[in-house]
């Protein structure tokens, strides 16, 4: 047991070595200066739509869904007349 926890702690620092290796040795496409400000102002951008509590598209725009008919119970037979239960027939995810 003594030995095969060794061997595995090993090969986990030399996992974790050659992911570090890769890393420095990994050449980034041509990229601006200019591309990458860019891109972190639309991450900011988004980031702040999350904070905020929605997208600038959607504000105001929101309106209460109502159902035509009752909604259906897990346990109620299904509306499809397969005569199964709702959780075992179409409300399955």
């Amino acid at each position: 047991k003594k030995e095969s926890f060794f061997e595995f702690e090993h090969m986990m620092h030399q996992i974790k070595w050659d992911i570090v290796q890769r890393i420095f040795r990994l050449k980034p496409e041509s990229v601006s200066v200019s591309s990458i400000h860019e891109i972190e102002k639309e991450k900011e951008k988004e980031l702040s739509n999350i904070q905020v509590g929605g997208d600038e598209t959607t504000s105001g725009n929101s309106k209460t869904v109502h159902r035509d008919q009752p909604k259906v119970g897990r346990n109620a037979p299904c509306p499809c007349g397969s005569g199964k239960k709702y959780k075992h027939c179409c409300g399955k995810n």
